[in-house]
């Protein structure tokens, strides 16, 4: 899926503008990014974890985030 199509499937107009916004700001951090098509991947699902609040050792169990453009029977997605 191409950027443009992931900004109007998934409703995001300035989609394109952010990603741009966000490698102008990389680069000018002097590390080295590329903008390319090849290099974009659109994950509908990813799996996170993070530490608990009182105890930073300890690691909460994994959940899943998905992703849906918005539709009839969900209209935000």
């Amino acid at each position: 899926m191409s950027i443009d199509e992931a900004a109007e499937a998934y409703g995001l107009p300035n989609l394109r503008l952010a990603i741009t916004d966000y490698y102008c700001h990389a680069r000018s951090a002097e590390t080295q990014v590329e903008m390319t098509a090849k290099n974009m991947q659109i994950w509908s699902k990813v799996q996170v974890q993070q530490p608990t609040y009182h105890d930073q050792q300890l690691v909460k169990l994994p959940q899943s985030l998905i992703a849906s453009p918005p539709s009839m029977r969900l209209p935000s997605g």
